[in-house]
């Protein structure tokens, strides 16, 4: 193998020639249709290209599809005996030695050192109803004691087109219960995509997510300049959408409308002279002082409810000549504090008293 191309960035997908695996992976990386694979002559292999993008980070990652076939006799009594017993491998600290003691071919062997220096994902695929072809996944578990690779996924996925097809109970939950067992604990991630309780995180979504998560050798950081200019851009766009929203007819409201100190400045000298000395004074103007004129105009001197029976209700009249006495004695107070602030002989203080009384009615606004 030519060593420019050693780079763990491979996944390898496997299961019986039955299993449509390439339509697996389509719809793992997004594919609505076939993707085209090359190398996809045989119903056996194929190869797919596929590049993961996130915010954060981009990869490219080459999907290796092959098939599995039925193990020798002697073989598949190992596995059985392994389904019977998963945890037979608890005590042993050495997965070296504990994958030796696994039956595999010596070809296989051979196969798999080469395979480990480019692949970091298994994905084995079975089909449930086939409960046999899971000790297909034994000669790739000793793989994965021996190196390691990050992801390993077990998926049972029905392969057959009949009746029982939806049917759950096809699988005795006895064996389901011994492939979930082994799973759990020779390190593999069991994917049940034939069960269908909806409290269950089963999905081709968490083979997707799994694979993206992967810490990829050869995944390329997105830069920090790049990622503050994508969020530049999205504000941006937000920021124009929102500008469309406001119509014509508001601009003009708003125009129309006052202004406080921190709106749009006037442009003739005499009304700018004018802003510029009350923002001043306004400045000066401490919290205090607001509250005590907003409590004398807004809280003193109200009329009082006069008490009634319980079992009478206010009619609409009574409720009206109520609201305008309170009006007709607030324009009063206004009205005497105008004529107050008139008689002050200082500009500046005038101009203070006046933006007290601006910014004590601004407050009730």
């Amino acid at each position: 193998m030519d060593d420019s191309s050693l780079q763990r960035n491979k996944i390898l997908v496997l299961g019986r020639s039955e299993v449509d695996k390439l339509a697996f992976v389509n719809s793992v990386i997004g594919e609505t249709t076939d993707k085209e694979a090359s190398e996809s002559n045989s119903s056996t292999s194929a190869k797919v290209d596929w590049r993961i993008e996130t915010r954060y980070f981009c990869v490219d990652v080459e999907f290796w599809i092959d098939s599995t076939e039925q193990l020798k006799p002697d073989h598949q009594e190992f596995m059985q005996a392994w389904l019977d017993a998963p945890d037979k491998y608890d005590d042993i600290n050495d997965n070296q030695a504990a994958a030796e003691t696994i039956p595999v071919d010596e070809a296989m062997k051979a196969l798999q050192d080469q395979l480990s220096q480019v692949v970091d994902a298994i994905v084995f695929i079975f089909d449930p109803l086939n409960p046999v072809s899971f000790r297909d996944i034994l000669p790739w578990a000793r793989m994965a004691r021996i190196h390691q690779p990050e992801i390993l996924l077990c998926v049972a996925k029905r392969c057959r087109d009949d009746s029982r097809a939806d049917d759950n109970d096809d699988t005795p939950n006895a064996t389901k219960d011994q492939w979930f067992g082994w799973c759990i604990n020779n390190g593999w991630e069991w994917i049940d995509l034939t069960d269908s309780d909806p409290e269950t995180e089963y999905s081709v979504e968490r083979v997707r997510e799994a694979l993206i998560s992967n810490q990829w050798q050869t995944m390329t950081l997105k830069s920090t300049q790049k990622q503050k200019q994508e969020q530049k851009q999205k504000q941006e766009s937000q920021n124009s959408d929102s500008s469309d929203d406001y119509s014509e007819s508001e601009k003009q409201r708003d125009c129309d409308m006052p202004h406080s100190a921190d709106g749009p400045r006037p442009t003739s000298d005499k009304e700018l002279a004018e802003w510029d000395a009350f923002d001043e004074v306004s400045k000066t103007i401490g919290d205090t002082q607001v509250e005590n004129l907003h409590r004398t105009l807004f809280l003193h001197d109200q009329p009082q409810a006069k008490s009634k029976d319980p079992s009478e209700k206010n009619s609409d009249e009574d409720e009206n000549e109520n609201e305008i006495d309170e009006i007709a004695a607030l324009v009063t107070r206004i009205q005497a504090m105008r004529s107050e602030i008139s008689q002050i002989e200082d500009p500046q203080l005038a101009r203070k008293r006046a933006a007290e009384l601006a910014m004590a009615l601004a407050r009730k606004i």
